[in-house]
């Protein structure tokens, strides 16, 4: 066999015998890539082809470790290879480090008799100064297979002619790895494109130079050209991409749909087997390519989006007219056009332009590229001579601006599109009515189905061909034919200039009509539940469009599916959005139907979930206080709407520790509606949920576990398992057998809620780090230290991630995994740890709270365990103290302190002191608990050692109450 290493073309002498070099001790190789980070995909498959035909390669991307010097690396890669292969491109040509890296190699071979240097060519550039000297190797304009064959025929000195006739060349692409990107919705280029070239290369330079930034922001004042000049940077720049995707983010909502739609363009499926969603899938698929760009198009503001960008090694461009990104993004700061740059788009439009004349109009439009774009279009079209057009500008102004028609820019565009509308008018007038109501909507995809479900919201014609397939299909591809609106699948959409064109075209009473149409449709689609995710689909397709509306304030229909679209958002996790959105909902229902409207109300319900969903407990009791009194002075106690709110408020009492009070709400909910509509009912059903939650919350776990049970098996038999109120079921239940001390059956549950929810919800959802947060729990009771550990610690880098450190379920996940720590082994991290989550809960939920005092509790035995004796007894008597007053003396969380302290005591050789407390925590415990619970049997086993003298030292450890699981929220 003859092995490719025979065709180098000799070896350092100061190579061992062992195949290193003497100088370096790196093992020696073929060839060494010497390129640029911006051009690291050609380098890859440059690497990657030569090692295919045998040879071996360093490239940088492969073989330099993170936290090595890269000078001494590249140094050594150059001496350890008996070739180098320079990957010339324009940045390549202009960087400092590239030049020494080509230079050494030439200095070891000035007259290139040995090839110590191959110049391979990836675009067409000039070849500088001693480069100029070499036979390059060109890869560009030619396809994958045609490189790869001309990169070994140049390694190898075999001629280079094709084995078939070369194809007539195409305009300058780079042509692979990438080409056209395989995913994209780019919107089509600009051919009268013009100027702006300074800010191509700074985008150029920002998002492909040696040290790319992943976000770039394009900044300008409105009319400047910025999405202009973002599709003309991606257009240019589309053969590295393999996905380029245009994202509509004046509003983050819309902007995480956008994001939806380019899953769904990718064709993912949940994966069952790896519990992802879609759009974890997306996310994966983003993390492991670097050849993706994402334009976000029309940002309104950087806190609005920065929850949205992705993370990952590919690309971000936005658009904005804000100028606040700096601290978010480097910055593209986007001007008017200078003189010059006007002249150049008047000479893209006109032949033989009199540059003078076009300079004394850009003069008077102030050189902003929209209105220069509309004159040079208007001329051109017209055939209207410059001195004309100057004229009638200095002469009439808007009316003349106002004219024109300009690629992507709202005045003058009427005028493209009337001839086609009026012409509808006459032969299509059904697909006139349409355009009208799409143009009322959101420029986003609108379902058909949003029509033909719902004829008796519309007028004549369109009511009756809606029910006609043939005549709708018809008038709809009208629309098409004549690009009036894209058709995909079962969805039509109308650009947003055309739609502002079309509502142009109505009178004001014309606009009025078409908008209360669109408003009446949009309602009549609400599926009624935003927390079943079995309508999660139909409200992200209605979701932009009743942004759109939303200043509207309709019929009581719409502001219920406005409601629910709040709902729904925060149902999907997306808490900060929901929370705006309710909050501009309230202050403009406020205004216009004062603030006892029923509808003001029903959002301010929605508002306290989302706030109780963000960690404000007492903000969220305090709104639906307030609302439930207001319903209950103007509705019967049976009004479901009353019902509703008190459910809400019952849940907030529980989070900010009301638990015997919030026990009480949830009892008096069940009876009336057990009594009013039998045990079957949904709602019925939902209050047993609510009470057996609270009955975990206040000790009472025997009777929990029995209503639970029952409610379970009826909420899967009419919901679904996967319904979230089913799972939220499932948790409550294996609470309470966790407490019960049945952590095994506890753990299958919480398992299965894990899977459940990364399956509907995907991994990065609130309610899903609960469910692992419980499952962790319950490893942790059954003695398995390392796995409750990964899960509490995987669980709190979400949550601090999502939430911030300070959440309050953020701060649970903190000092679960702190007790963890202390078990096994480590008391002084727990105790650092510990001390600094309950100074963050004072500040959250109050010094008096059962979870600040369950971290108290926690930190007591930490001081204990690190010989701060002392201060452990004074802590646990503060928190038995605190507990005894708030929850009672028979609550086991007060059980846990007198038991905790008991064993402290009997540590420190107070066996009197420890027996008296070992015994009021037995009888406390027998009476909530019963005398068969593991922890009656622990406190009696404890109570016999102390009273018998066969206390052991440091036996405290073993005999204290451990923390058991709290699923509430």
């Amino acid at each position: 066999m003859v092995f490719a290493g025979s065709l180098r073309l000799g070896l350092e002498a100061s190579m061992h015998q062992d195949g290193t070099d003497a100088e370096s001790g790196r093992s020696r190789k073929d060839f060494f890539i010497s390129y640029t980070g911006s051009d690291e995909d050609f380098a890859q498959w440059i690497a990657w082809q030569l090692e295919k035909f045998g040879y071996t390669t360093i490239l940088q991307a492969w073989d330099f470790a993170a936290g090595s010097h890269f000078v001494h690396e590249m140094h050594e890669a150059a001496q350890a290879a008996d070739q180098t292969i320079a990957v010339l491109s324009r940045t390549y040509l202009q960087s400092n480090y590239a030049a020494a890296e080509w230079q050494e190699a030439w200095r070891r071979d000035p007259t290139g008799a040995g090839r110590r240097l191959i110049a391979v060519r990836i675009e067409d550039c000039e070849r500088p100064g001693l480069l100029g000297q070499l036979v390059t190797v060109d890869l560009f304009d030619v396809d994958a297979s045609t490189a790869s064959a001309r990169l070994r025929a140049a390694i190898t000195k075999a001629r280079a002619k094709p084995l078939r006739e070369p194809s007539f060349p195409s305009r300058r692409s780079r042509g692979f790895p990438g080409g056209w990107p395989r995913t994209t919705n780019l919107p089509r280029r600009n051919p009268h494109f013009a100027g702006r070239e300074r800010e191509l290369d700074r985008l150029d330079e920002l998002l492909s130079g040696d040290r790319p930034a992943s976000v770039v922001t394009i900044c300008g004042m409105g009319g400047a050209g910025k999405t202009q000049l973002a599709i003309e940077y991606a257009h240019r720049s589309s053969s590295r991409y393999d996905t380029v995707w245009w994202i509509s983010a004046q509003q983050p909502v819309i902007a995480v749909n956008n994001l939806a739609n380019l899953a769904e363009r990718f064709d993912l499926r949940p994966d069952n087997s790896r519990n992802v969603t879609v759009l974890e899938l997306l996310w994966e698929q983003l993390r492991t390519s670097d050849r993706w760009l994402l334009i976000f198009d029309n940002a309104e503001s950087p806190a609005g989006l920065r929850d949205y960008l992705p993370h990952g090694p590919g690309h971000v461009l936005v658009t904005s007219q804000l100028r606040e990104w700096g601290q978010l993004s480097r910055v593209v700061e986007l001007g008017v056009f200078s003189r010059q740059e006007s002249i150049e788009l008047f000479r893209s439009h006109i032949r033989d332009c009199d540059s003078g004349l076009a300079a004394e109009i850009a003069e008077e439009l102030g050189d902003l590229p929209m209105f220069v774009a509309q004159a040079s279009s208007y001329v051109a079209t017209r055939r209207l001579p410059l001195d004309t057009y100057l004229r009638l500008l200095r002469s009439y102004g808007d009316q003349v601006l106002a004219k024109g028609e300009a690629m992507d820019y709202q005045h003058g565009i009427d005028t493209v599109w009337s001839m086609f509308i009026e012409r509808l008018e006459t032969e299509q007038p059904v697909a006139v009515r349409v355009l009208e109501l799409c143009a009322a909507l959101a420029p986003d995809a609108v379902p058909l189905s949003l029509f033909t479900a719902h004829p008796e919201v519309l007028t004549e014609p369109l009511r009756s061909a809606v029910s006609d397939d043939v005549q709708f299909t018809e008038a709809v591809g009208e629309l098409a034919r004549c690009s009036l609106a894209t058709r995909s699948d079962d969805v039509i959409q109308v650009h947003r200039m055309l739609q502002a064109a079309i509502l142009r075209r109505l009178d004001e009473s014309g606009r009025a009509r078409t908008t209360a149409t669109a408003v009446d449709l949009l309602a009549a689609a609400d599926p009624g539940d935003p927390e079943d995710h079995r309508h999660w689909l139909s409200y992200a397709q209605l979701l932009p469009h009743a942004l759109k509306l939303q200043h509207e304030v309709g019929t009581d229909d719409f502001r219920r599916l406005l409601v629910n679209i709040g709902g729904y958002t925060l149902a999907r996790g997306q808490l900060l959005a929901a929370n705006e959105f309710l909050i501009e909902l309230i202050a403009l229902w406020t205004s216009s139907l004062g603030e006892d409207a029923p509808d003001v109300l029903a959002a301010l319900n929605r508002l306290a979930a989302t706030l109780r969903a963000l960690g404000q407990y007492r903000s969220a009791l305090t709104i639906d206080q307030d609302v439930l009194a207001r319903l209950r002075g103007a509705a019967d106690a049976r009004d479901p709407r009353v019902q509703q709110v008190a459910e809400t408020t019952a849940n907030a009492l529980d989070d900010v520790g009301h638990y015997q009070e919030s026990m009480e709400a949830h009892r008096v909910q069940y009876e009336e509606r057990m009594a009013a509509y039998g045990p079957d009912d949904l709602m019925t059903l939902k209050a047993a949920s609510g009470l057996g939650h609270a009955l975990v919350s206040c000790g009472y776990f025997t009777e929990a576990v029995r209503l639970l049970e029952d409610t379970l098996r009826r909420r899967s038999q009419y919901l679904g398992p996967q319904h979230q109120g089913t799972i939220f079921t499932s948790t409550g239940l294996a609470a309470a057998l966790a407490n019960s001390g049945r952590e095994q059956r506890a753990l299958e549950l919480d398992t299965e809620a894990v899977e459940l929810r990364r399956r509907v919800l995907g991994g990065h959802h609130p309610h899903t780090w609960i469910a692992q947060h419980c499952a962790a729990s319950d490893l942790w009771l059954l003695g398995r230290m390392e796995e409750a550990l990964a899960l509490f610690e995987e669980t709190l880098r979400e949550r601090r991630s999502a939430l911030g450190s300070r959440h309050p379920e953020t701060l649970q996940s903190a000092t679960s995994a702190a007790t963890v720590y202390s078990a096994m082994g480590d008391p002084e991290a727990a105790l650092a740890e510990h001390r600094r989550v309950l100074r963050e809960y004072e500040q959250a939920l109050g010094a008096e709270h059962p979870t600040t005092l369950q971290c108290s509790n926690d930190l007591a035995v930490d001081l204990q365990e690190t010989g701060a004796a002392g201060e452990a007894v004074a802590l646990h008597e503060q928190t038995l103290a605190r507990r005894t007053a708030l929850l009672g003396p028979a609550h086991p969380d007060t059980v846990q302190s007198l038991n905790n302290l008991a064993a402290c005591c009997a540590d420190q050789g107070d066996a009197e002191t420890a027996a008296s407390l070992f015994r009021e925590a037995l009888r406390a415990c027998d009476a909530r608990l019963g005398s068969e619970h593991p922890d009656a049997i622990l406190i009696s086993d404890s109570l016999d050692l102390v009273s018998q003298g066969n206390w052991r030292r440091n036996q405290g450890r073993h005999a204290r109450l451990l923390t058991r699981a709290n699923h509430r929220y």
